[in-house]
């Protein structure tokens, strides 16, 4: 026997399909005894004995009812996630602990005091870059930093820059 932690299996259990099963079934059960309160006259009701029963108006009024409290919850959950989220402002927005910055993104260079952009690479030499036995084919994966995407996108001093000629 190995000594490895047993990791948790999504498989059911004989303790949990037996679980199931019953569930299922009482469901089932409770189910038919709904629809036969809901349908049956109260007069074959206390013919087979039973007299102390809800009135009928809740066999509406309830199934009503839970559908309306889901579509309250299902509002009140999008209310609460639009609380939750920080507004287009803060910088939560755009860089949050589980970031991961690459060290140098395609076609810029990093220094800390001021990046700089620079377009060291034309539209042969990558493919030709691409085509070498040497070159990475999936880059790192990572965050760029939102200043290195501002000046691609939005720095007019550079022409290399696609779209701005």
């Amino acid at each position: 026997m190995s000594n490895a932690p047993q990791l948790h299996n999504p498989l059911p259990s004989p303790a949990r399909a037996v679980y199931g099963f019953v569930l299922y079934a009482l469901s089932a059960v409770g189910f038919g005894l709904y629809l036969l309160w809901a349908y049956c006259p109260s007069e074959w009701l206390k013919a087979v004995g039973i007299e102390y029963y809800p009135q009928k108006y809740w066999a509406l009024v309830m199934p009503v009812y839970f559908a309306m409290l889901f579509v309250f919850l299902m509002a009140l959950n999008v209310g609460y996630s639009l609380v939750l989220t920080p507004s287009l402002s803060s910088m939560s927005t755009v860089q949050d602990r589980y970031s991961r910055p690459l060290a140098a993104p395609y076609g810029v260079n990093v220094s800390v005091d001021k990046p700089s952009v620079t377009r060291t690479r034309t539209r042969s030499s990558s493919l030709t870059a691409a085509a070498s036995p040497t070159a990475t084919v999936i880059p790192a994966i990572g965050d760029i930093p939102a200043y290195h995407v501002s000046a691609l996108l939005f720095n007019s001093r550079h022409s290399s820059v696609p779209g701005r000629e």
